[in-house]
């Protein structure tokens, strides 16, 4: 029986190397990974992705009836219900729920590779999820502060806002790997990157510009669906039915095109991870230790 090669994260990598090591990592450990997955995030997944068909009726239903329009006025028959009741509702549970579930989803994964490396390419699905109960808040905490300072960088200007999520992507793995507290991981995120932030920017980008072209090949059904189907309504004069595209298929195939979304995130988190380990071990030469230290 052939072997897995086991992954070294704690190696200073090219971009290219991030990249391929990021899939590679995924092919080889996919059963495992999808399992620890499944077993520690499958619940909030599973709410996930009915908060999301919920939110996607409500929000198809409102968008139509806002473009449904009176021939004679010009003005939009909206069905101010739709804005103050379902809509919002809708919108602040997906809002928490997803919260919620990339939590748990990006601590399982930096914890199932931290088990990973301390077991030399096996893992302790026991430890693994000990360890997710345990700081899944802090994660929530984590993505909070990030989301609010990736936000008022946006503000004060653009190019703040780009500077600052290359950084901070790196929280979650400062926390995990190192053991740090929040307020220290989040400073030496900074220090961790200095004078790398362009390879480290370039890596995360094109890990970004992949995953993206991998939702789109998902979200084609959704697209070619969405442009018949208003094309026939338009063709039978409907429109203003604001319940006729937002039929079962819509939902399910925007449903597929979501999952694919969530799932396919797991792929930018492994990159930051090998993104982190990169700049670690130029810093701080922690492999070569390692090595050095089972001489």
């Amino acid at each position: 029986m052939q072997t897995k090669p086991v992954t070294q994260f704690k190696k200073s990598r090219e971009i290219g190397e991030i990249l391929s090591d990021t899939f590679s990592f995924v092919r080889n450990n996919f059963k495992s990974l999808f399992k620890a997955i499944w077993q520690i995030c499958g619940p909030f997944f599973i709410l996930l992705l009915a908060v999301t068909g919920y939110y996607v009726y409500e929000a198809g239903d409102f968008s139509l009836g806002d473009l449904a329009s009176n021939s004679t006025t010009g003005m939009s028959l909206i069905n101010a219900n739709g804005l103050t009741g379902g809509l919002i509702l809708s919108g602040l549970l997906l809002l928490v729920s997803s919260l919620v579930f990339y939590a748990f989803f990006t601590a399982t994964i930096n914890y199932y590779i931290k088990s990973y490396i301390a077991h030399d390419g096996q893992v302790d699905l026991d430890n693994i999820k000990q360890n997710v109960h345990q700081n899944w808040l802090s994660f929530l905490g984590m993505q909070i502060i990030i989301g609010l300072t990736i936000f008022v960088g946006f503000i004060a200007c653009i190019i703040p806002g780009i500077y600052l999520a290359v950084p901070l992507s790196l929280i979650f793995s400062v926390y995990t790997f190192q053991e740090r507290e929040i307020g220290e991981a989040f400073s030496s995120c900074f220090s961790l990157i200095k004078d790398n932030w362009w390879n480290s920017f370039l890596a995360l980008f094109v890990m970004a510009i992949l995953v993206y072209f991998m939702n789109f090949v998902f979200q084609l059904p959704l697209i070619i669906y969405t442009v018949v189907k208003t094309l026939l309504i338009n063709k039978t004069a409907s429109i203003s039915d604001p319940t006729t595209l937002v039929d079962t298929v819509y939902i399910a195939l925007n449903l597929i095109s979501s999952t694919a979304q969530y799932l396919f995130y797991a792929l930018q988190i492994i990159c930051v991870v090998f993104v982190y380990f990169n700049l670690n071990e130029r810093k701080h030469q922690t492999g070569t230790l390692d090595k050095i230290n089972q001489l």
